[in-house]
């Protein structure tokens, strides 16, 4: 709760106030009738020129006011707060954290406050997300408990952009989606007794793997 404090004595009978804290606006009159008869008194004082600060125009008014209207006080109010917010944001000193990346283990720096969800460097992240993708397809055909954490960037780096299926190259700018994009073959499938390391998957076309299906490599080479 907001605390705050009124003034010492009325403002038209000069009586004493009550001091203790309170919420709300602070306290400047002992009644209603008090305050009643002090608004009466400030419209009977002569209007004094002043200059707004906010569109530079003037106005007439019976006390002290810093700006013509509410639009320009709001206005004004709103410019200010920016203006101590830069401020401010100028003053702190940007802080920068080092983590290891989720991927590749190497450290990554991003400033404080950004960035935190994303563990990855950003050529990580896409490799990263492949190889959950693949986890997932390998988990939904139940055969194997732990699938390995591979990605088929990885399996490119080990025995290269040639199809094990059709011995032709694979455009590794082509989408994976594509007929003739990457995909990740099990030599021996998993049904067949196939492992889920490194050493039984291959590089082979989305075509290509989709024809092999659940085949053998001698009932392939058939």
């Amino acid at each position: 709760m907001h605390e705050t404090i009124g003034l010492a004595n009325c403002q038209n009978c000069g009586k004493e106030l009550d001091q203790t804290p309170r919420a709300g606006r602070p306290k400047r009159n002992c009644s209603s009738v008090c305050r009643e008869r002090h608004r009466q008194k400030q419209k009977l004082k002569p209007k004094v020129q002043h200059t707004c600060q906010y569109c530079r125009a003037e106005f007439e008014s019976s006390s002290v006011r810093r700006f013509c209207s509410k639009g320009c006080r709001l206005d004004a109010g709103r410019i200010e707060s920016r203006v101590r917010y830069w401020e401010a944001r100028k003053e702190k000193a940007v802080a920068f954290v080092t983590t290891p990346c989720g991927w590749c283990n190497e450290p990554r720096t991003y400033e404080f406050g950004k960035s935190t969800v994303r563990a990855y460097h950003p050529k990580c992240t896409i490799e990263a997300r492949r190889a959950r993708y693949r986890i997932k397809t390998v988990k939904r055909q139940g055969l194997v408990n732990k699938p390995s954490r591979l990605a088929a960037d990885d399996v490119v780096r080990l025995y290269g952009n040639t199809c094990a299926v059709c011995s032709e190259p694979i455009d590794l700018d082509l989408k994976r989606t594509s007929k003739m994009g990457l995909t990740v073959d099990h030599w021996i499938p998993l049904s067949k007794g196939g492992s889920d390391d490194i050493s039984n998957l291959r590089p082979a076309h989305w075509i290509c793997n989709r024809r092999k299906s659940d085949k053998l490599p001698k009932e392939v080479n058939a």
